[in-house]
């Protein structure tokens, strides 16, 4: 096992952290125990108890988590070691870290920043959500661009965002696999490369691309995100180019908290349809936010749909999903279904919405399916996890290129349906992104 992260699990009632969690990779199936390390140089041993397994695909290493219980206070470090080894037998120790309840807060999880993310459009996503009210970001980093890297930096150092590194070399990575980055934290990549040189210079493989393993990371990232931030009211999983709007612009956790909880108080957490916004039709506003330049979409879609939820109130995550701890009742709505592809939707189920602790395409809540050439009419169970915030006026807007998936061959030719509602806020949003360029010195 390679262990990314070491965070102390609150007990239900917030008044103390009763286990340690123990965040990685594993490979195998070996039992484990924890060495506990305390302030005064002590140590001992506790069984480590698998918890959670991520399941998808065959990857050289799997995305996984161990609990051990505590009953002391002062448990600063630990490690894990295989049973009946002693325990100074790995080189991992790590330091615990405990988090604290965040009443009445928001966190947003982006889980990991790499490659070539264009710093305006960083600086675009974070203003946004500050504008929201979001009140804390976490990442984690693979190489990145030195620009990028600048941004995150400046959101870490104004405290709004805590920001991780990834191993490198990656477990179960040789180091000429991991962009040559051999040193541990991989800072020689964020000043090395600028955004033109990272394009193209490595291959796609390299990066956390749709791939068993690329699966396994996100997950690692999710996993470390959703333990760390267990204490907030709400979490959010979207990524960077992924944007929570409320038809009206409601600030997300004042619209949860007093107009969703009231009727739906034993939700698990929310589901957020996607309003695709694709890039490759071409400009269709102007200025020099995506936000702006970027006005057509096509309706809602019940694909690669995100969540926001409850930490307190789930058993599982996974980047599409969710598993809602016991007393906790199961909400939907049906909504409108209308041009959802039924390739896409068995493939998204297969592959990513249908993996870890769940089986077959019931997840989703699918009782009956009546395929009508390509498309197909879907009625739910009254069993699902989650509320779907279509109905609620709140959708993710995501702002990409044409996905290069077998259902979405014909994206160029879609339906394209003009909402420029972000315009709204464009002002305001036009001075805080110029605001931060010049801070940083970017154009």
């Amino acid at each position: 096992m390679y262990a990314y992260s070491a965070i102390g699990k609150l007990n239900g009632n917030w008044t103390k952290h009763d286990s340690i969690v123990i965040t990685g990779w594993c490979r195998g199936y070996d039992i484990f125990n924890c060495i506990l390390f305390t302030s005064d140089q002590q140590h001992a041993r506790v069984k480590a108890k698998r918890w959670r397994q991520y399941s998808n695909g065959w990857p050289k290493m799997y995305a996984c988590q161990f609990i051990c219980k505590i009953t002391k206070k002062n448990i600063t470090h630990i490690s894990i070691v295989k049973d009946g080894a002693p325990h100074n037998s790995t080189l991992q120790v790590l330091k615990v870290t405990y988090p604290t309840r965040q009443q009445d807060k928001l966190a947003v999880c982006s889980k990991m920043a790499y490659g070539t993310e264009k710093p305006i459009k960083l600086i675009e996503w974070f203003e946004y959500n500050l504008l929201m009210e979001v009140d804390k970001f976490i990442t984690l980093v693979q190489p990145l661009n030195r620009d990028a890297f600048k941004v995150l930096k400046y959101y870490q150092q104004k405290g709004v965002l805590e920001m991780g590194i990834f191993p490198a070399p990656l477990p179960g990575e040789a180091p000429t696999d991991n962009l040559d980055c051999k040193i541990k934290d991989r800072k020689e990549c964020f000043t090395n490369y600028s955004y033109d040189e990272m394009k193209g210079r490595y291959p796609l493989d390299s990066f956390p691309a749709p791939s068993p393993q690329g699966f396994h990371d996100q997950q690692v990232a999710l996993y470390h995100c959703i333990e760390t931030l267990q204490g907030y009211d709400f979490v959010a999983n979207v990524d960077f180019d992924e944007f929570i709007v409320h038809s009206q612009f409601k600030q997300f956790k004042d619209y949860l908290k007093n107009n969703l909880m009231p009727r739906y108080p034993t939700a698990a957490g929310f589901t957020l349809n996607h309003s695709y916004f694709i890039t490759d039709w071409g400009v269709s506003g102007d200025g020099f936010l995506q936000m702006s330049r970027f006005v057509k979409r096509l309706d809602p879609r019940l694909l690669n749909y995100k969540n926001i939820v409850i930490p307190s109130r789930i058993d599982d995550i996974t980047t599409h999903n969710l598993e809602e701890k016991q007393g906790y009742r199961r909400y939907v709505y049906s909504g409108d279904t209308e041009g959802i592809h039924m390739v896409g939707l068995f493939w998204e189920c297969t592959w990513e919405v249908c993996s870890g602790n769940t089986q077959g395409m019931f997840i989703l809540g699918i009782h009956i399916v009546f395929i009508l050439g390509i498309r197909m009419m879907v009625f739910y169970e009254d069993t699902q996890s989650r509320v779907y915030l279509k109905s609620h006026d709140m959708v993710v807007h995501h702002y990409r290129t044409c996905p290069t998936v077998g259902y979405w061959k014909d994206c160029l030719n879609f339906p394209k349906y003009k909402d420029s509602k972000m315009n709204s806020i464009r002002p305001e949003m036009e001075a805080r992104v110029l605001r931060v360029l010049k801070k940083l010195g970017l154009k």
